[in-house]
């Protein structure tokens, strides 16, 4: 069964140290497939590589996170994708959550526990609609349809 754990996560942060502790966090807690970029255009460019979930600024250098975003979905709506950025603007969490991300981690102190909570509320709802799907053969086997009268 795909997870989280053992799928790739791209890391779409400007600030290399920030990504670099992130990095070291998720590493610790299991995520070891992560792949950061700098630009959103770097992210735009692998997304042939089916990641499981991107992490990703509000703001980039080129871009914004929600132009990002906006094409990303545009690619392939599957995506989960959480913004993790020092906005704390609400309308740009708003649009955010508008157009398709999972959720919205403001950086501060307990953000990267934040994370942690999103990508298992992640990992949860892919293994839901991964059982369901599993299951829908039993569904389809035994739906019976009678014949008119």
């Amino acid at each position: 069964m795909k997870t989280l754990l053992n799928t790739q996560i791209f890391l779409v942060e400007d600030d290399p140290i920030y990504a670099d502790m992130l990095k070291n966090h998720l590493s610790g807690i299991g995520f070891t497939n992560v792949t950061h970029f700098l630009t959103g255009h770097e992210c735009l460019d692998h997304l042939y590589q089916n990641p499981g979930l991107i992490i990703l600024d509000y703001q980039l250098e080129y871009e914004t996170g929600i132009d990002v975003l906006k094409q990303v979905k545009a690619y392939n709506s599957d995506i989960p994708i959480v913004f993790l950025s020092g906005q704390k603007n609400v309308t740009i969490a708003v649009d955010s959550l508008k157009y398709g991300s999972y959720d919205y981690v403001v950086k501060d102190d307990s953000a990267f526990t934040q994370l942690q909570h999103a990508m298992m509320k992640i990992e949860r709802m892919q293994t839901m609609t991964q059982k369901a799907s599993s299951f829908s053969w039993i569904k389809n086997a035994f739906s019976l349809k009678l014949p008119a009268h």
